[in-house]
């Protein structure tokens, strides 16, 4: 069971809490540059080291400066050097890095609020050169590359919005263009967790009360026209959200919906409108406020709710329940008003009926869970689509699994994946249809391709790692499993949308290789490389130039990144023989990586797997001492802390006190109400957000909304917690009201 469970998150790719996209465009994307970083520098090299490249120069002479150039889309310029597509590093304190891989060197800049502070010099590895230090003399960065994309009406657009919009998109030091994830561009706000992206010129926003997927907000040229013309959520008053029935009236001639054509309206709690079991997107409002605009845009319709009653709440919550909605063309021609009552507090778009929009997508996700994974979605004749509660859903009677869609999203339940109170959502509908298209199928490589080629790279986008004219060697073998260079990526497969193309992929290089099966050749080889989740970078191309099928093996090379982990956990920990400092830096010779400490003659080496030093008590002659990932390992464990466990206290709740109901003119009744909750969690007595929460958790079921609560706490004791709530709670059922108090006394116990 876990087994399959396991393979179903990797294949179907579903992404619970939304975490799928949001690790996409956390990882290092190439990045422009804060404004106050851009421009022209005349700078120095400082604190050069003996193996620098670059060498020092007299701050005291401006004869020996080096010229260096920012620009705004992440082009640097140090002196006649070019380099493009900086990697974005570190979070808050972000930092830009460009690598020149042909001569083993680095470049990094802060993006610091106070400006420019310097960039620091290094090898492609990390070892510390120095650092270029100056003055920024200008702001022409026309000399400097091209930019890799145009990104100025974005830049309006995200200025507009954050401007008229603060409160959704914060401006900030941190806050800036960032290109990839399948975009454009985007700019990421932290505090309110919301990306701003745009793609095609269209415009689209996740996060918040947008939801857990990118949901299009927008044209570009729209954008810039009017800002507020953005699909925002929360933008209604709460007073606004609930369930109208509504029929239509003063209908027009060329209504599409006759007179008197009665329908269920939704405004949920975020200001989505759903009309019937048809879910429109996010209402559009303008600079003053005083009208929301929802578009159907597959209809050609738009619902337009009249805002400027706002001035009177109390007054509006009376009026909108026999208020209108009217009722347009896209264009803005009136067909007529929605008017009516509001039935009810509900903001579940499920309450509406009717016919699902995304029925054939439904049909499609229902078709291909049941061809891929039969074992899991057994079809039968007992098995057909049913609806219910807003889902449109299937059940396996021989699993015992039900399958269903909801307002987009799909859930799971039954079966293996348990049974619950509340299905269990795995991802949107567009997302989980995507992923079952790109499941992995069998092909097979011919033996006649097997060989070693020698290729190289070609036309490559702004994006690529690799430079034009790199060379490189392929190998693949008789199973038609492939190695770039030593990297193997073991064998071949296709995809379910693809089944004509070959796919290699190594996790490990975030790489993608992939050709036209029906183009493989006994001589010549193209490929296709782009990165893990699908954005091109360039072609590889090349000539078998030997039978040789044998990829090779990394086994016995020195693993850089386990070497740099030792060193630094020596130097932090056994600093008395291994202090660090500038002059203490890796040095290469063949496969062996060493460090010198000259404060205390110490020498620190790998070669492979084997860790040796020589040097004080060590003597003359390098010894060895271990392994590098057993070394690593033991000094981890040695230098860890024990954690102190935390006792853990079970607390119970008792509820005790009287319940007064009055209904008209009626006598009151009052009543005995006691309640217990088991292993409930202790919240403090200054809390009273947390208080209150007890108290709605003991009333489910008694009263639908609470309309207000008086806690005071009367003891408070490492084993007790009591507290006294007055709750009162009016409802209106039939134009009647029902007034409940109750006067309760909570107990919360330590076992």
């Amino acid at each position: 069971m876990f087994a399959f469970v396991t393979r179903f998150f990797a294949v179907w790719g579903l992404f619970v809490s939304g975490l799928f996209f949001s690790v996409a465009l956390a990882q290092s994307t190439p990045v422009s540059i804060p404004t106050n970083l851009q421009g022209l520098y005349r700078l120095d090299m400082v604190d050069a080291q003996p193996l620098s490249p670059i060498k020092a120069t007299d701050p005291a002479i401006s004869s020996d400066d080096i010229q260096v150039v920012i620009t705004a889309l992440g082009t640097l310029c140090v002196g006649e050097l070019t380099l493009e597509s900086p990697i974005l590093t570190g979070v808050l304190s972000a930092r830009a890095r460009w690598v020149l891989p042909e001569s083993e060197l680095s470049f990094e800049l802060a993006f610091t609020e106070e400006g420019f502070t310097g960039i620091d010099v290094l090898s492609s590895g990390g070892t510390a050169y120095g650092r270029l230090e100056g003055l920024l003399t200008g702001s022409d960065t026309s000399s400097c590359g091209d930019a890799p994309v145009d990104t100025s009406d974005a830049v309006d657009m995200f200025l507009a919005a954050e401007s008229a919009f603060s409160n959704l998109f914060p401006p900030g030091p941190f806050t800036f263009n960032q290109i990839g994830g399948g975009y454009d561009v985007f700019r990421y706000y932290q505090s309110t967790d919301i990306y701003l992206a745009v793609r095609d010129r269209t415009v689209f926003a996740r996060g918040a009360g947008y939801g857990e997927a990118f949901l299009e907000v927008g044209s570009l040229d729209d954008l810039l026209d009017d800002i507020y013309d953005m699909l925002r959520p929360n933008t209604l008053p709460s007073f606004y959200h609930g369930t109208y029935q509504l029929a239509l009236a003063d209908t027009q001639p060329f209504s599409p919906i006759a007179d008197g054509t009665e329908l269920t309206f939704v405004i949920t709690s975020l200001g989505q409108l759903c009309v019937g079991e048809l879910a429109l997107s996010l209402p559009a409002t303008n600079a003053a406020n005083t009208a929301a605009v929802w578009e159907n845009l597959d209809g050609d319709l738009r619902y337009v709710l009249d805002l400027t009653r706002d001035d009177d709440p109390a007054e509006n919550q009376a009026n909108f329940a026999t208020g209108e909605i009217s009722f347009q063309s896209g264009g803005g021609s009136y067909h007529g008003r929605f008017e009516g009552d509001k039935t009810s507090l509900s903001t579940e778009c499920a309450d509406a009926a009717g016919v699902n929009p995304d029925l054939a997508d439904i049909n499609t996700l229902f078709a291909t869970a049941e061809q891929q994974y039969p074992a899991i979605f057994p079809s039968g004749p007992q098995t057909y689509n049913q609806q219910n509660g807003g889902f449109v859903y299937r059940y396996y009677y021989e699993s015992g699994v039900s399958i269903g869609v909801r307002d987009g999203l799909v859930y799971l339940n039954g079966g293996q994946f348990g049974d619950r109170e509340n299905p269990l959502a795995f991802g949107t509908l567009n997302a989980v249809l995507t992923q079952l298209n790109n499941a992995p199928v069998t092909v097979s490589i011919p033996a006649t391709v097997a060989g070693t080629y020698t290729m190289s790279f070609s036309d490559a986008t702004s994006f690529s790692p690799f430079s034009d004219g790199t060379t490189a060697q392929v190998v693949i073998n008789s199973r038609g499993e492939l190695c770039l260079d030593t990297l193997a990526f073991g064998g071949a497969f296709a995809r379910q949308s693809a089944p004509s193309r070959g796919f290699w992929e190594s996790a490990e290089a975030g790489l993608n290789l992939s050709v036209e099966l029906a183009d493989l050749a006994a001589s010549d080889l193209t490929l296709t490389v782009s990165s893990a989740t699908g954005l091109q970078y360039s072609a590889l191309t090349g000539t078998r130039t030997s039978l040789v099928s044998g990829c090779g093996s990394t086994a016995g090379a020195t693993d850089m990144t386990l070497v740099n982990q030792l060193f630094t956990l020596a130097q932090q920990h056994y600093s008395g023989l291994f202090p660090a400092g500038t002059l203490s830096f890796n040095q290469i010779n063949g496969n062996i990586v060493s460090r010198y400490y000259p404060a205390t003659g110490m020498t620190l080496a790998v070669d492979g797997a084997a860790v040796s030093v020589r040097g004080g008590q060590y003597g003359n002659a390098f010894v060895q001492v271990g392994l590098l990932q057993s070394l690593i390992d033991s000094i981890i464990v040695a230098t860890t802390p024990v954690p102190v466990p935390v006792p853990v206290y079970v607390y119970d709740l008792e509820v005790a006190g009287s319940s007064t109901t009055k209904i008209l003119n009626f006598t009151p009744l009052t009543r005995r109400f006691e309640e217990r909750l088991y292993a409930v969690s202790r919240p403090l007595s200054t809390d009273q957000t947390a208080l209150r929460a007890l108290v709605e958790k003991s009333l489910v079921g008694e009263v639908r909304q609470i309309d207000s609560a008086l806690i005071t706490v009367t003891v408070d004791s490492p084993t007790l917690l009591v507290f006294t709530a007055q709750v009162a709670s009016d409802s209106v059922v039939a134009g009647s009201t029902t007034e409940r108090d109750y006067s309760l006394t909570y107990t919360i116990r330590q076992r």
